[in-house]
């Protein structure tokens, strides 16, 4: 009883189904057969015979992939496969289902070894298996000898329970390292996408903050510019209305010199107010009083008197300018001009008025700017 106890637990399917499970996971899906060494392990994971790989014409479902060339596809899940110059030669070797076909033909052998026979009784095989002890003995020990108060089961039931654990342990194995190697697939190309757009990101943001900085100063400066050329257009427009009414002044005061000197009648002639243009010409329109001929002196003396003080300013307005615009050609052509008016030839017959002021450092008049100082009254 006890040995058909033992033949029964080797023959029940609950025994045989973990071998059956890892047998079919050791069978290749071109040939349907074991794998047959070498074992190559394709991008996706799934593995297939070097032969089956090679050549899967050969197989008898060879309409399952698709060779062309360089590239077929897997059977299993029908992802393209590309190969290298190599072939299928470039494929990765699976070392460890290549250990599993051992381990399993070599356990599923039909060979029968050996037995091996007790330590304490040479004549008695090892049949049965202490649990208590953990170690495998014979049927003498268990009546007499050192396993008798032990708890023993037949020893091919535990023979069959302890491959099946084995079993199993295979094959969560094995699926482990095909997910285990499928992540680490995708985390080397996540790897590499993330690695090269984190530079391109770091790039970027270093240009933009290169970029900003180099705008934000370009405004500044734009600013700065505008503001002093503003500052700079109010200073000159300012200088150009000034000159604008000097020169109107002098205009004005030309045309009174102009019609004084047309004046025939002695008398009249001293008469008139050469102080301002509107004197001049309230005189000639007969609209006033007559000025005191005591003032003569100072009047007739105005123009003298008016046209280097007005060239002075202009000197100094001109200077003003020549320091707003330093180094530019307009510069260079003041300087020349201010050159040329300092020595102006003397008219002949041009006496100067005993009271005018002496303007031995004030440059002469320019003729085209200030009228020419009339002559004294004892002259004409």
């Amino acid at each position: 009883m006890f040995y058909s106890d033992i033949s029964a637990d080797i023959d029940s399917p609950i025994t045989r189904q973990p071998a059956n499970s890892l047998e079919k996971q050791l069978v290749c899906p071109i040939c349907l057969e074991m794998f047959s060494k070498p074992v190559v392990i394709l991008p996706c994971q799934h593995n297939l015979c070097r032969k089956c790989a090679s050549n899967p014409y050969l197989s008898a479902r060879s309409s399952s992939t698709l060779a062309s060339g360089g590239r077929f596809r897997c059977p299993s899940c029908r992802h393209e496969v590309v190969l290298d110059r190599h072939g299928v030669y470039g494929l990765q070797r699976n070392l460890l289902v290549e250990n599993i076909i051992d381990m399993y033909k070599q356990g599923s052998t039909e060979v029968k070894q050996q037995q091996p026979m007790c330590e304490d009784h040479e004549e008695e095989k090892i049949n049965i298996y202490c649990v208590s002890c953990s170690t495998p003995t014979c049927s003498l020990c268990k009546v007499f000898g050192a396993h008798k108060d032990c708890e023993v089961a037949p020893l091919e039931s535990v023979f069959q329970s302890q491959k099946a654990e084995l079993t199993d342990c295979v094959s969560l194995l094995v699926g482990n390292n095909e997910r285990i190697q499928a992540v680490i697939s995708q985390l080397e190309e996540t790897s590499r996408a993330e690695n090269g757009s984190r530079q391109k990101s770091k790039l970027c943001e270093a240009f933009d903050r290169l970029f900003a900085l180099l705008e934000d100063r370009k405004c500044e400066m734009i600013v700065q510019i505008n503001a002093e050329q503003e500052e700079k257009l109010d200073y000159i427009r300012g200088l150009r209305r000034k000159h604008s009414e000097h020169l109107e002044n002098a205009a004005k005061l030309l045309e009174t010199a102009i019609q004084t000197l047309d004046e025939s009648e002695m008398a009249l002639f001293l008469q008139v107010n050469l102080n301002t243009p509107e004197g001049s010409a309230e005189a000639f329109r007969g609209r006033g009083k007559w000025p005191n001929l005591s003032a003569v002196g100072v009047k007739m003396t105005c123009c003298s008197v008016t046209s280097p003080t007005i060239e002075d300013e202009d000197e100094e307005d001109a200077s003003e300018i020549r320091g707003t615009l330093t180094g530019s050609h307009f510069e260079q052509q003041q300087h020349a001009a201010a050159s040329a008016n300092q020595q102006p030839a003397q008219p002949a017959g041009h006496q100067k008025c005993p009271e005018d002021p002496p303007t031995s450092k004030s440059p002469a008049p320019s003729p085209s700017t200030h009228p020419a100082t009339p002559p004294p009254a004892s002259q004409v």
